[in-house]
């Protein structure tokens, strides 16, 4: 008897051995499945963050800097209707305004963005600055357009005028106003008339340059003066500009007006800044129109 119960209890122990055994066998085999369930999930999150958000993201991002580097044509293709997609639709209207900005900057000069800027009223007020304004004009150019188709003019009109703006920007001066083929610039600031004289110096070579494969040559005239000027807003409610006015800007529009063609006709006062820095040759006084007296004037052959 004692035998044949340590036989039953010997045969159970042996099967409940073998019963944890394939236990422990199961438990393995659970955790080892549920590993890979888990390796698997992650990996799909992985690769569904990397080429779908990631990617989407990364293009975002492109687009974002290529609008930062002036390139206001390329959008964010938009495929989607989630927050990606929404975020895509803001960035591309944010493109359409920067690009409208841009477009009007164009037509306005950047004093009066600068003057607007952080501003929903604009500031009616003025300011007396001493300043040098530029005037040019292109003598013949009524007789060259008569004798061409108008994209011919057009063209001609628009290539001058671009080098003028390219020449008066790089001397750090503004246009202020263009009228059919006349241009109004100011300068200010530390060596204003040595800038704006410069200005006018190389606008004239590079149209003497533009006759050497012109049937029809050009001619530019140039006034420069020095003064007290009023610089404001001036306009309507509606639309307004940044100009400058006073006797100082109309003596300039004067001189241009007297100078002959490829001639830069200097006031006494701007000449005084530039004496020692460029050629002069002096003229007899010009009667002005507007201003009382005489006004000593001086032609410029070269700066130095």
């Amino acid at each position: 008897m004692p035998l044949f119960t340590s036989a039953v209890l010997i045969t159970a122990l042996w099967g409940m051995l073998r019963l944890y055994s394939r236990g422990q066998e199961n438990m393995v085999l659970t955790i080892f499945l549920y590993a890979i369930i888990i390796i698997t999930a992650i990996s799909f999150i992985a690769l569904f963050t990397r080429y779908y958000l990631t990617r989407r993201i990364i293009a975002l991002g492109r687009v974002i800097k290529g609008t930062a580097d002036g390139d206001f044509v390329s959008k964010i293709d938009i495929n989607s209707d989630d927050e990606i997609g929404e975020l895509g639709n803001e960035i591309n209207s944010m493109i359409d305004g920067l690009r409208e900005r841009f477009m009007f900057s164009r037509f306005v000069s950047k004093s009066a963005l600068q003057s607007v800027k952080g501003e929903i009223d604009i500031d009616p007020a003025g300011e007396k600055k001493n300043l040098t304004v530029l005037f040019t004009d292109m003598r013949n150019f009524t007789e060259y357009a008569e004798t061409r188709n108008p994209e011919t003019v057009m063209e001609m009109l628009n290539t001058v005028m671009s080098l003028q703006a390219r020449i008066i920007h790089k001397n750090n001066g503004e246009i202020y106003k263009y009228s059919g083929h006349e241009i109004m610039a100011v300068f200010g600031g530390k060596n204003m008339v040595l800038r704006a004289a410069k200005s006018a110096e190389e606008i004239r070579d590079e149209i003497k340059k533009i006759n050497e494969t012109s049937v029809t040559p050009l001619y530019a005239s140039f006034g420069i003066n020095t003064g007290e000027m009023i610089a404001g807003n001036m306009g309507s409610i509606d639309r307004a500009d940044r100009t400058v006015i006073g006797t100082a800007v109309n003596t300039g529009a004067r001189l241009c007006a007297a100078a002959g063609r490829n001639t830069i006709v200097v006031s006494e006062k701007s000449q005084s800044y530039i004496s020692d820095k460029a050629e002069f040759i002096e003229h007899e006084p010009l009667k002005v129109k507007g201003k009382d007296g005489e006004v000593k004037i001086y032609t410029l052959v070269k700066t130095l």
